[in-house]
């Protein structure tokens, strides 16, 4: 990996990104990049996922808060912050 192609912007200025639980798994940190399609975060296992949103949140549900974010149907959080959605029992 050539260090022109870590995610250098004000947005990951370092190239990293540091996500924490929302259900209390505690914090995760990771390298970003940026491509053609836009940014990418890498996962423990070394693979790069595309980040969805964010790549905080993109690194948390697919890591620390894998079974939570499906059980708990969470997913990524967006424009209006992170929207919980459950179905009645």
């Amino acid at each position: 990996m050539t260090a022109s192609s870590w995610a250098q912007s004000a947005e990951y200025p370092d190239g990293i990104v540091t996500a924490e639980s929302l259900f209390g798994n505690g914090r995760i940190s990771g390298p970003v990049r940026q491509t053609n399609l836009g940014y990418d975060v890498q996962l423990p296992s070394g693979s790069w996922v595309p980040c969805i949103r964010s790549c905080g949140d993109t690194l948390r549900v697919e890591t620390i808060d894998y079974w939570d974010a499906r059980k708990n149907i969470v997913k990524e959080c967006g424009v209006f912050g992170c929207l919980k959605l459950e179905y009645p029992r």
